[in-house]
């Protein structure tokens, strides 16, 4: 029972950290560029 707990919470956490690199991520502004070069270089 106890696992299972850690485990959500864990999980939880993890999962919000992540959303929270990735808004600073794009309020940035890179991955529309990393997109952008991705794109051009199959060109």
């Amino acid at each position: 029972m106890n696992t299972d707990y850690e485990d959500i919470k864990y999980k939880e956490l993890t999962e919000k950290i992540i959303n929270i690199f990735f808004r600073v991520y794009n309020k940035l502004g890179f991955f529309r560029e990393d997109l952008r070069k991705c794109n051009n270089a199959g060109t």
